[in-house]
């Protein structure tokens, strides 16, 4: 099998290729989504980057462009089919399928139903990605308020879902609001046990410095009391 750094790329453009220009990383623009630039305006921008650095062919624009994108964009590229891209002209047409204003009414709805909350992303965050594509779906196509509900809560990771499920709010807003109480609360369970370690370890360290016996049920009432906070019971 062969290594996945070998495989082709989505970019296949015929020969001649002609030579890169210099570290295109640090002059094209950039683009995610998540910064609420729009993809019409990201390929305006990279045209007119492309111009000033005196770039005419094809080949070296089709094979340029992925360093500009970022985030889930570039998931979506390396996701494309093996050498399906093969001139500007596909290239622009499939980033604009996805990523366009004009993207089709079942694409919006699908990558809505598929947004998930990226790993250690705040929910206030996570809130405004998924309120920023669910805008892009015309009002008489928008989802169901207990369908929108449904997606966001299994976008959200199991620790947060689980207790925003539990309250039963029945609005997009309300579970987005209950989302961020649960986070806080939960940022706060975990600060107190990690002082409360500390405690304990620094209370340990004590008595053997001073070479006294511990007292057994000092340090039982101390493990116990760390145990009730892990148990997250408030939080039911």
């Amino acid at each position: 099998m062969a290594d996945p750094w070998t495989r082709p790329g989505a970019v296949n453009m015929p020969a001649p290729l002609h030579a890169l220009p210099d570290a295109p990383e640090k002059w094209l623009p950039k683009f995610n989504p998540d910064d609420g630039m729009q993809a019409e305006e990201h390929i305006n921008n990279f045209m007119l980057s492309v111009n000033l650095q005196g770039v005419t062919e094809q080949d070296v624009v089709v094979r340029i462009f992925p360093y500009t994108l970022q985030g889930s964009v570039g998931s979506w590229y390396f996701s494309l089919p093996s050498g399906s891209i093969t001139s500007w002209a596909t290239f622009q047409e499939q980033f604009l399928t996805k990523y366009g204003d004009d993207r089709s009414l079942a694409t919006l709805i699908n990558d809505l139903s598929n947004l998930r909350i990226e790993h250690r992303e705040p929910i206030k965050e996570f809130n405004a990605r998924f309120n920023k594509l669910l805008n892009k779906i015309p009002m008489d196509s928008k989802p169901s308020e207990k369908i929108r509900s449904e997606w966001y809560i299994t976008a959200l990771p199991a620790n947060i879902a689980i207790f925003v499920d539990r309250a039963g709010k029945p609005t997009l807003a309300e579970n987005m609001k209950e989302a961020l109480a649960v986070e806080k609360r939960i940022n706060a369970l975990e600060k107190k046990a990690v002082l409360e370690e500390r405690k304990s370890k620094f209370f340990l360290l004590k008595m053997i410095q001073r070479r006294k016996p511990p007292n057994i049920h000092m340090i039982w009432r101390v493990y116990k009391r760390s145990s009730r906070l892990c148990k997250m019971k408030w939080l039911k």
